[in-house]
Order: C-alpha cells, then structure tokens, then sequence
C-alpha cells in the first residue's frame, strides 16, 4: 500500500497552487510559451467582450480551451474542491447584474413589472449578458490552469531569460511559492480546529465570520512568522551580496511543439481583430 502510495506521489509535481500531473502536456511547456498563450488569449477575450456585442464563439472556444487543459493537467480537481463554487455564484451575480441594468434590444423573452419599475429580458440582452460571462470565466480558469500547472522553477527560468533582475526574481519565487505553503497551513490549521470541535458546519451567518476569523488570524500569524524567520535565515546566508542563482535550476527547452502553442496564440490574438 506504502509503495503505490509513493508511485502517485512521483506521478504528480507541486506547482504554485496545489499539484499537477508529471507527464501532463501542459505542465511541461516551456514556460515563456506558457505565459505568452496566457496573455494572448486574455488579451482576445478582452477586446471580445469590450465590443458592442461580444464575440460568443472566441469566448466559449477560449473557455473549453481551459476546461479541456484543466481536465488534461488533473488540476480540475482542486478547482472543484476550492474554487469552483465562489467562481459560478460570481458569474451568476454578474449575469443577474447585466441583464437587469441593461435592458437593450427590441425582441423580448419576458417581461415583468414591480412596484412601478419594469424589469424587460431581451434575446439581444441575453445574449451579451452570456457572452461577457463566458468571456470573464474562461479568464478566470486561464488564470487558475496557469498557476496549478506552473512551478516555482518555471517562473524563475522564465524570468531568467527575460533578464530580469536576480532580487526581483528571487522575490517572485518567494510570492509564488508561498501560495502552496499558504494553502497547507490553511488545510492544517482546520484540521486542528475540526479535532477541538471548533470547526463543525453552521447555516448561520455569524458563525461562519466566526469560522473565517477563527482561521484568518492563525493564518496571517503564521505567516507574518515564516516571512520573519525568511529574512533571518537569509541575512544570515548573506543574501544581500548575492547576484545571481545557481545552476540547478531545472529549466525546460524550447521545443517544437512550444512553437506551434505560440503559433497557436497569435492566431486566436488576430481572430477578434478580423472577426
């Protein structure tokens, strides 16, 4: 049991936010492939939604685009124990906010008065509403994929190549490689606070600001510690003369198949231009 327990621990490699899977395509990309796909699709979608009547297909191709990936890297499962609940009701509030604060078209699917005001939905309404909706959620999970399926090395080689300097690196690292941290304290301290009985489900509002301060101050403290401790032991190694990293640094060459992902990201840039 011990040993198979360890070949799926092999299988899998931390990233900036929980793991993903070793021999995933997307997690092994060059990462300056990685990151210009991540900016070129998001830049797409923006100049989709920012037109008078959003670009629904790019939208929803950028957004199985995600999905599909997501499913690819086996980070979907973390997406849906974390962060898939607050994203949906998010896209819902926002839906519900379009489509009562803008009332445009002339063809209505329903209409309904209230205290004087009528609230009028329209196939026009409806359909922007939908495509600015899909268009701000598969930003969103880009976002996620790219943080669950990158490392903390992958950003340091990235930023390497782009000559940036060795401190503002370092530091980025250091941002980027707390957020796992983060999330393994956060998992540790409610399970100590689930064994003194502390952290048993309510419905009602009060307790769970209750719930959330409960976590939120042991949280920040122990970060506020580690960040101390970090500046110590880095004063101590003699941090402030150093100029560059050393050569471990696993860094991932660029391979044909990166050249045709940014091939790839250039053609869906031009498509909301000549679309």
């Amino acid at each position: 049991m011990g040993k198979t327990d360890s070949r799926k621990e092999k299988r899998r490699v931390k990233t900036i936010l929980f793991s993903a899977r070793a021999d995933s395509f997307y997690v092994n990309m060059n990462p300056l492939a990685k990151f210009f796909l991540l900016l070129a699709l998001s830049i797409g979608v923006v100049i989709s939604i920012l037109r008078p009547v959003p670009y629904l297909q790019y939208n929803i191709l950028v957004l199985v685009f995600a999905v599909g990936f997501l499913f690819e890297s086996g980070t979907v499962k973390y997406l849906v124990k974390s962060y898939l609940g607050l994203l949906i009701v998010a896209l819902v509030v926002m839906m519900l906010w379009w489509v009562v604060f803008n009332q445009i078209g002339t063809n209505p699917i329903f209409s309904v008065s209230f205290l004087g005001a009528t609230l009028r939905v329209t196939y026009l309404s409806l359909y922007i509403g939908v495509g600015k909706i899909t268009g701000y959620a598969s930003m969103a999970l880009l976002t996620l994929l790219t943080i669950m399926s990158t490392r903390d090395a992958d950003i340091i080689s990235a930023l390497k190549k782009l000559k940036v300097p060795f401190k503002a690196i370092f530091f980025s690292s250091l941002v980027a490689r707390s957020l796992n941290i983060m999330s393994e304290d956060l998992d540790s301290i409610k399970q100590a606070q689930f064994a003194r009985g502390a952290g048993a489900a309510s419905d009602n509002f009060f307790k769970k600001v209750e719930s959330f301060v409960m976590l939120s101050i042991p949280l920040t403290t122990s970060m506020i510690k580690r960040s101390v401790d970090m500046g110590f032991a880095l004063e101590s190694r003699g941090f402030s003369k150093s100029k560059s990293f050393s050569d471990f640094i696993d860094e991932k060459p660029f391979r044909y198949y990166d050249a045709v992902i940014v091939a790839f990201g250039v053609f869906m840039l031009a498509i909301p231009f000549l679309a």
